[in-house]
């Protein structure tokens, strides 16, 4: 299981408050033992502002009192905080509010020059709200923290500090676990057309997918749709497909020593790829007596038939646009002409 453990790889490259969670997940896991998890945890949490859970992960791993300079740097954060909060001034009550920034949003009023009208908030409140967002973060409370840099983001007339802000946003929502792709298997499968190679590939990332915190939650999602695109590539390559076979393929049973599959697997498999069928939306059908899957002619997708029936249509508008302007400048010179015509015989 240590094999396929991604963490070490990745949490080189990951901010410290990152790794908490992927700690917890190895814990849940049982990788490795407890003592080494609490122990990499308080080695993360030293050089953040989460003082209270560090030490009590202290305790946790000593069985005695913490520290002194651990109590020292908790009422250090704790000053810090409070002196934070004081500068950001009248803001703090504004972004406090959830409905009163969705109203002012909604209204377009949420912005430096409303507020600093109506509620006298400065440029300096507003570069205020930026630090202590990002202190409220360092100290573990991600929900406040996301919040204010929501807010930040909009109200700072610095581009780099907006993107800085929003990208905070986005670590603050990984970490509360609420926001919303693999390339070999995509290789395997739509490159060369490497059904055996499709479904080893498919089986590793189910793997990979089980042991990595942010993804084991879409690993279901994973594999059914990736058995569907294994399911429908392999099927519009051929004419007649025997059951067994493509149920092996597709990882909807174990092989078994005898060639032909119990009348049980059969059914099961039948069932499964009739509903695989349905979704790839596939004419095809199943006989039953030879345990095979039929592939009829695919007519053409509604949305290419309309493409390759007015791809012309462009080229041919333009012509006709040009036919009518040639027609109308010819009559503008016939009709030219006569009255010159017309003007010469006059003076005659």
């Amino acid at each position: 299981m240590a094999s396929t453990d991604l963490t070490a790889t990745v949490g080189k490259y990951l901010d410290r408050h990152m790794l908490l969670p992927l700690l917890d997940f190895l814990g849940s896991k049982k990788i490795f033992p407890d003592s080494e998890l609490d122990a990499a945890r308080l080695q993360v949490l030293e050089k953040t502002n989460m003082v209270d859970f560090a030490m009590e992960i202290y305790t946790k791993l000593n069985q005695g009192e913490v520290p002194a300079e651990m109590r020292a740097k908790r009422d250090e954060v704790m000053t810090a905080l409070t002196a934070l909060q004081l500068e950001v001034g009248p803001l703090y009550q504004i972004v406090s509010d959830g409905p009163l920034v969705a109203n002012l949003r909604a209204e377009r009023c949420f912005t430096p020059a409303f507020l600093l009208e109506q509620h006298s908030v400065t440029a300096e409140h507003v570069a205020a709200l930026g630090k202590y967002a990002k202190f409220t973060y360092d100290c573990g409370n991600y929900g406040a923290a996301a919040s204010m840099l929501s807010c930040f983001r909009l109200l700072t007339s610095s581009a780099d500090e907006a993107f800085s802000a929003q990208w905070g946003k986005l670590a603050c929502d990984i970490l509360n676990a609420e926001p919303p792709q693999v390339t070999s298997f995509l290789d395997d499968l739509y490159g060369s057309a490497n059904f055996e190679s499709a479904q080893e590939r498919l089986a590793a990332c189910a793997a990979t997918l089980d042991s990595d915190f942010f993804l084991c939650n879409a690993e279901g999602d994973f594999v059914k749709y990736a058995r569907l695109h294994l399911f429908e590539g392999y099927c519009r390559i051929h004419e007649r497909i025997d059951l067994g076979s493509l149920a092996q393929k597709l990882g909807t049973r174990r092989p078994r020593s005898a060639h032909t599959p119990s009348r049980m697997e059969r059914i099961a498999a039948e069932k499964w790829i009739v509903k695989m069928v349905s979704d790839a939306q596939l004419n095809a059908k199943i006989d039953s007596k030879s345990s095979h899957v039929i592939l009829g002619a695919q007519p053409p997708d509604v949305y290419q038939q309309v493409i390759e029936r007015t791809k012309g249509l462009s080229f041919r508008s333009y012509v006709l646009a040009q036919n009518l302007q040639q027609r109308e400048q010819q009559a503008a010179r016939a009709a030219k002409v006569e009255l010159q015509e017309a003007a010469a015989a006059a003076a005659q």
